[in-house]
């Protein structure tokens, strides 16, 4: 019998053990089982072609490594470069152009080792963001070294334009790689409001467009048009292509700068710049830096103009936005907006044609308006968070509404926001009522050509506010859940007459709106059914959010159709609603018609002014009888608005104390009117008018004081803001006019009692004070209730204190009011009363060395504020200097 060996033995460990089959077993050992191998082969086979990229790539990353290594040991100064200054300048200006075509090679060497990486394997370049890396270290670092240089030696200029053009030629090798990587390449998608996919090679022409700006920037005079027409069309393309992205805005407004600086280039160099800032996410916040230098430009220029004429519109509307932009010099935003608007809509102009077939002044006017609601910052503005929360608060209910009601509040006490809102919606009020009185258009501001622009001619190109004005208005949803009312005023209240209520904006807008939009349906004639029975006739979809967002971009289409609309994509309230329009999955079914561009403006304008009226179906509703738009019937006024917001009443003065004495605080009137009236008839004027402030405050005791509106009163603390740097208490001298104790008897005991200021009160006015104690009954009584005053307060104080003091026309300072007359000689400057007012502020102001204002006019009479501030004197009302007074 043959003995089994150890080998022979059965064992589980051993590998090539052959296992038996056992039937009896719970789980059987299966004999002779094949082997899994499913995919062994294709691993086999892949691993050799993954080793080999890997290799080949590894092999260019050290290859790369090494040229970079050549730069950086080029770039060290050798110790020949140390003894250069003892060698002649053209053997230096030889040995420089042998280092720099070397630089120039090595630099391109590296930038096409980059390309046969990702040749090599794009997922690596991608990952490691190569395309990014061989720019800033393969082309952009030997362009600031060559930027350098030119502020020193010109003579490496043509070697800079030669490495421009290598560079250029390597982008467009660039360009063609990664088309050809793309597997789909759908076109039609350029045309849409929103890039729904961006494909790798856009990158390439911001880069592209960069060298051309270079090469812009550098070349000789003669290229310099051809040099800034290739510029602007890769930043155009860009643009064209990535909507979103800040910084190619801000590099188009960097082609609009000129070594004159004319208003035209610096409004589009403004508006380019602004559009950096009005994206949804990719701001380019450095454009600020930028702005604030414009804006300084800007200011100085508004000084200098003197002329009203079609060329101060343009520097005035950069002035207002530099005051809304910078939040300096805010009490100056009235008298500019009014010069603006003077330029503007001065006389009726002969109707010409616009300079632009884009309409590039009105379009830019309203963008850069809208934008100023958003603080020129729309991504991080209170105003587009606010509306954030609105829409959060209409659609779902789901929003924070403590965060709400603090957003809320933010906006309704923001004064650049009451500015802002104001100024638009008033030159649209100017725009509506031209039109509706059948008055010929404002001349258009002519503006520079942009590069490579075809401008066709428009002779209402105004159209073009009001539309994308509308088009703003029912996109963003501002006037969603009568937000506007809360936020701005109540629109319903606008048509009640005889009813008086704050609103930030004029009262007559909404009225000349439906006006307008009723004025546009007769003209249309037959094409407006179908938008009437698109907007008001079908069925509405019941949830609020598909509802709203089906609306606004059934107006919109797929895509753009006017000129105008190609410019609005990319700004953020723009992309937000095509981003809801995705996450809802609405498709819009609006189509192009074949109309003319006026009418099809026309139609648009139409059609957002529907979506307005359902957006408030609570105040506007559609009357198909009489096909027009109409407000409804039941409008009443509630009672807390009642009782808060009274109604005016006859026995109410039309002009209250607080209305007189903004007149004096918050204008900035310089021009003095010649006044030939005889002394007699002046006095008799200027006792009217202290008898119009009497009665004045007799009836606001009785009616209460009315509050102002919410816009004054951000402009009385600005200009408040200001006064507290100019006038402190004892440095500034406070001379009182004779209004300041007629109707502000009670202000004048505090001022007196406070003991803070050194008062002047001259002779003149104790002599009219006098004069006016025998008159009747109310301005009887309050002259002599100031004399009183006056003689108890002189006698109350020391006789050194600076307190109370009266002073002479000849300025002889005395300390009581035993003589309360003196002879006047009126000369060629003190004509009346009020000049020998003046004429004390000026002698405190020629006798003095104080930094700050020596001297401070207190009076409500607007013709005398006007004469002293023509003359550098500050004015202020009582109530003012009251504020002023530190407590």
């Amino acid at each position: 019998m043959n003995r089994r060996t150890k080998k022979d033995e059965y064992s589980r460990r051993e590998p090539l053990t052959r296992q038996l089959f056992n039937p009896h077993s719970d789980h059987p050992i299966g004999f002779n089982k094949p082997k899994e191998l499913p995919k062994e082969p294709e691993k086999v086979l892949k691993k050799p072609v993954e080793d080999t990229k890997r290799k080949q790539c590894k092999l260019l990353i050290s290859a790369l490594h090494k040229i970079e290594a050549d730069i950086d040991h080029l770039s060290q100064p050798t110790q020949d470069a140390l003894l250069t200054r003892k060698e002649t300048s053209v053997r230096r200006r030889e040995k420089g152009e042998v280092d720099w075509k070397e630089k120039m090679r090595l630099h391109m060497a590296l930038g096409y080792k980059y390309l046969d990486i990702l040749q090599c394997d794009p997922d690596y370049a991608e990952k490691k963001g190569l395309i990014g890396l061989c720019w800033k270290r393969a082309f952009y670092t030997l362009v600031e070294q060559f930027r350098c240089a030119l502020k020193e030696d010109e003579h490496v200029l043509a070697l800079f334009m030669q490495y421009l053009d290598q560079v250029d030629q390597f982008y467009q090798q660039l360009t063609l790689f990664l088309k050809s990587m793309e597997t789909e390449n759908d076109k039609s998608g350029l045309r849409q409001w929103k890039r729904t996919r961006r494909y790798k090679w856009y990158i390439c022409l911001s880069y592209r467009a960069d060298i051309a700006r270079y090469r812009w920037a550098y070349c000789p005079e003669s290229m310099k048009q051809k040099a800034l027409e290739e510029a602007w069309k890769h930043y155009s393309q860009g643009v064209w292509v990535m909507p979103d992205k800040g910084n190619l805005y801000f590099n188009l407004s960097l082609l609009m700068q000129r070594k004159d600086n004319p208003p035209g280039y610096e409004f589009h160099k403004l508006y380019w710049s602004i559009r950096s800032l009005m994206v949804r996410r990719n701001e380019f916040l450095n454009a600020r830096e930028g702005l604030l230098v414009l804006f300084e430009t800007n200011r100085c220029c508004v000084q200098s103009l003197k002329k009203k004429s079609m060329d101060t519109t343009v520097p005035y509307l950069i002035r207002l936005h530099g005051l809304l932009f910078t939040k300096i010099g805010l009490d100056e935003f009235s008298r500019i907006k009014r010069l603006f608007f003077d330029s503007l809509f001065s006389s009726t102009h002969s109707k010409q044609t616009s300079s632009s077939g884009l309409n590039l002044f009105w379009f830019e006017t309203i963008v850069l308006s809208i934008s100023a609601l958003y603080n020129y910052d729309y991504p991080n503005s209170s105003l587009h968070k606010l509306l954030i929360q609105n829409k959060a608060r209409y659609f779902h209910s789901s929003h924070d509404e403590q965060e709400y009601q603090k957003l809320l509040d933010q906006m309704k006490d923001t004064i650049q926001f009451s500015y802002g809102i104001d100024i638009m919606i008033q030159m649209a009020v100017e725009l509506m009522q031209r039109y509706l009185n059948s008055q010929n258009p404002p001349e258009t501001p002519k503006l520079p050509s942009l590069p490579c622009s075809e401008e066709p001619v428009d002779e209402n190109g105004w159209f073009v506010y009001i539309e994308i004005l509308l088009h703003w208005m029912s996109i963003s949803g501002i006037c969603l859940d009568s937000l506007w009312d809360t936020m701005i005023g109540t629109i319903a209240y606008d048509f009640l007459p005889q009813f008086d209520h704050v609103s930030k904006i004029s009262s007559s807008f909404w009225p000349l709106l439906i006006q307008f939009l009723n004025r546009l349906m007769s003209e249309l004639e037959q094409d407006k059914y179908d938008l009437i029975n698109t907007h008001f006739m079908e069925q509405e979809q019941e949830d609020k959010e598909k509802r709203f967002v089906e609306s606004v971009t059934g107006v919109m289409g797929v895509q753009p159709e006017l000129p105008e609309e190609h410019h609005l994509r990319g700004l953020g309230w723009v992309d937000e609603v095509h981003s809801r329009m995705v996450k809802l999955s609405i498709q819009p079914t609006h189509t192009s018609s074949d109309q003319d561009i006026e009418v099809k403006r026309k139609m648009k304008i139409l059609e957002y002014g529907f979506v307005l009226i359902k957006q408030l179906h609570h105040v506007f509703h559609y009357n198909p009888v009489e096909e027009m738009i109409e407000c409804t019937h039941d409008i009443e006024v509630p009672v807390s608005e009642q009782e808060e917001i009274p109604v005016r009443i006859e026995e109410e003065p039309a002009v209250s104390l607080e209305e007189m004495e903004d007149v004096v605080l918050l204008s900035n009137e310089t021009e003095i009117s010649d006044d030939d009236d005889d002394r007699m008839t002046q006095l008799k004027k200027r006792r009217e008018q202290l008898q119009s402030m009497i009665t004045s405050a007799q009836s606001e005791k009785q009616y209460g004081f009315r509050r102002l509106p919410v816009g004054r009163l951000k402009e009385r603390e600005v200009r408040l803001e200001y006064l507290r740097e100019r006038i402190i208490p004892g440095k500034t001298i406070l001379v009182l006019d004779t209004n300041c104790f007629i109707g502000y008897m009670d202000q004048i005991t505090k001022l007196f009692a406070s003991r803070q200021w050194s008062i002047i009160v001259p002779l003149v006015v104790v002599t009219e004070l006098d004069g006016l104690k025998g008159n009747a009954q109310r301005l009887g009584v309050a002259a002599t209730q100031a004399i009183q005053l006056i003689e108890t307060t002189l006698a109350n104080k020391p006789k050194s204190s600076p307190q109370l003091r009266i002073q002479t026309s000849h300025h002889n300072l005395m300390h009581d009011i035993k003589i309360r007359s003196e002879q006047f000689t009126f000369g060629e400057t003190d004509k009346n009363l009020d000049d020998l007012v003046l004429s004390v502020c000026l002698w405190w102001q020629q006798n003095s060395v104080q930094t700050a204002a020596p001297v401070c006019l207190v009076t409500g009479d607007r013709n005398l504020s006007v004469k002293a501030r023509a003359r550098d004197v500050e004015v202020v009302p009582v109530s003012a200097i009251m504020q002023l007074t530190p407590k």
